[in-house]
């Protein structure tokens, strides 16, 4: 629902050094998903849900939801990763200056 991707999109990621280690987690406070009614009864969209396991309601209420949402903040922390190895590396502004992003297209 384009309605809730502003609260749903609060995210915070942190990165920390323990020990020899990076630690690196995702938390997304306010995510609002669902795998019943609404748009869950769209082919498409029920089609994804039952792709990833997650349609409609299970034994334990909730439960679906939850794990749909830990899909969600796990593809986040996906691309996090990637656009931090883009950073460190100097890959994300060569590919800008690339393409001609740094400047304005107008």
């Amino acid at each position: 629902d384009p309605a809730q991707v502003v609260s749903s999109s609060n995210c915070i990621t942190l990165m920390e050094v323990i020990g020899n280690d990076l630690h690196i987690s995702c938390t997304m406070p306010s995510i609002e998903v669902g795998t019943i009614g609404g748009g869950t009864v769209l082919q498409p969209q029920g089609a994804c849900l039952e792709l990833l396991g997650v349609r409609g309601a299970s034994d334990i209420a909730g439960s679906n939801a939850s794990e749909l949402a830990a899909i969600v903040c796990a593809t986040v922390l996906a691309g996090e990763l990637s656009i931090m190895s883009a950073l460190s590396t100097g890959h994300l502004v060569r590919s800008h200056m690339k393409h001609n992003r740094s400047k304005n297209n107008d």
